[in-house]
């Protein structure tokens, strides 16, 4: 009696013999999916971090310029303060002097951004600018 008990197969094991592999099949279907969007959520979040990096470096020009700090150029200026980002857009820098005092000094210039989605490369350019008063 005990040895007939023992020799019953359960269906669901059967079913689950059937199936085995299919997980397999199914990850190989969807994996360049997930790598096209983890690849793209990666660039996009550099790309973003660029762009803080960058907007600083613009900041840090017009603090700059709006100072008057001797011995300070404002393309070298933001060319420091952007670190390992490359600056590929041509500075576009206000000047101070004693008759635009309190007047709007701005540094801006259009820059590049490229990110690599593994499938796709997205490009686009976009304005990075800062404004600071004359002092």
């Amino acid at each position: 009696m005990v040895g007939s008990r023992a020799l019953r197969v359960s269906p669901c094991s059967s079913k689950l013999r059937d199936e085995r592999g299919a997980a397999a099949v199914e990850f190989a279907l969807i994996i360049g999916l997930l790598l096209t969007i983890l690849f793209a959520i990666v660039g996009f979040g550099r790309a973003y971090s660029e762009r803080v990096a960058l907007t600083g470096a613009a900041r840090e020009g017009a603090r700059c310029a709006a100072v008057r700090a001797e011995g300070c150029d404002v393309e070298e200026a933001v060319h420091n303060a952007a670190g390992a980002y490359e600056v590929n857009g041509a500075i576009s820098a206000g000047e101070c002097d004693e008759a635009t005092v309190g007047e709007p000094v701005t540094v801006s210039w259009n820059q590049e951004f490229t990110v690599n989605a593994l499938v796709k490369t997205f490009e686009w350019s976009r304005p990075i600018s800062a404004v600071f008063r004359c002092e």
